[in-house]
């Protein structure tokens, strides 16, 4: 089967949670067979796995992700590209303090605006949302920025996969191969809060191309994506959760421990929401911390 073909462009998950997803539980069986309740797993897939939600299958009747916390990878050569990048602070964990965050810029999709104001009250700055998200207003407020947060419009390119790009204001793009070539990218995480900008073209020797690979490249330790179109009220809930945890001023989260909690909690949070479609498309690829 592919897995493109069912969580890409053509189709996507909706409020049920697939009946197709569930026939690969197995694949989670060994995971669990091989590891106990609570140890990280670092995933690596091959060709078409890269498009399967691997925290979402199901062991013992519960998605892998109760069990363990789950971190994705291109390849092990990228994981340790992504852990030579790792910028720790004094307490071994990477500084959460400053966020550069984006918000509507198409000026058509009100929640994605409240979702930026959320995240960025959370960490006391003001959004940049609307109009004002022009491309040279993106790559101006990234330097320096511990944090990127993108709640917008994004278009995967099967075809050329690095004309993939996040849509700015006033039919500006930012697209991967531009994002390869950014400069001041000292982000410890980028956030992109938009549908499918998990997406990669599988090439020759399992090489990925898109937008996540492209943060990769220029700089980011790490990158929280998504497999499949959103909903904007689990995903405003869940990002509110996500950077809670990694806030926290008694006990801040790493970022997979965030991630993990805030899925389970979006989970949680209302019957409906139990589907998949709502607490799973988020993809944590890199550095864990």
């Amino acid at each position: 089967m592919a897995f493109e073909d069912d969580l890409g462009p053509r189709t996507s998950l909706n409020e049920s949670t697939p009946a197709h997803l569930h026939q690969f539980d197995a694949l989670a069986a060994p995971l669990a067979e091989h590891t106990r309740p609570g140890d990280l797993l670092c995933l690596i897939p091959y060709g078409e796995l890269h498009f399967l939600p691997f925290h979402a299958l199901r062991v013992d009747g519960e998605p892998l992700v109760a069990r363990n916390p789950i971190v994705y990878a291109p390849s092990a050569t990228v994981l340790g590209f992504c852990q030579s990048k790792r910028k720790l602070d004094a307490t071994g964990r990477p500084q959460m303090a400053t966020a550069a965050v984006f918000g509507d810029p198409t000026d058509d999709m009100p929640r994605n605006r409240d979702c930026a104001r959320l995240v960025a009250d959370l960490f006391g700055t003001s959004p940049t949302l609307g109009t004002d998200v022009t491309t040279a207003a993106f790559e101006s407020a990234i330097r320096g920025a511990d944090v990127i947060h993108f709640q917008g419009h994004a278009e995967f390119d099967a075809a050329e996969p690095l004309s993939s790009y996040l849509r700015m204001a006033g039919g500006e793009v930012i697209t991967a191969r531009r994002i390869f070539g950014l400069a001041g990218l000292d982000a410890h995480l980028v956030s992109l809060g938009a549908c499918r900008t998990g997406f990669n073209k599988v090439r020759r020797g399992d090489e990925l191309l898109g937008l996540v690979r492209a943060f990769l490249y220029a700089g980011t330790p790490s990158v929280l994506a998504t497999l499949w179109p959103v909903q904007l009220e689990s995903t405003t809930f869940f990002m509110e959760r996500f950077y809670t945890h990694l806030r926290n001023p008694k006990k801040p989260s790493t970022k997979i421990d965030a991630l993990r909690s805030a899925m389970l909690e979006t989970r949680a949070h209302r019957p409906e929401w139990d589907a998949v479609y709502h607490w799973a498309p988020f993809l944590l690829i890199g550095d864990w911390l």
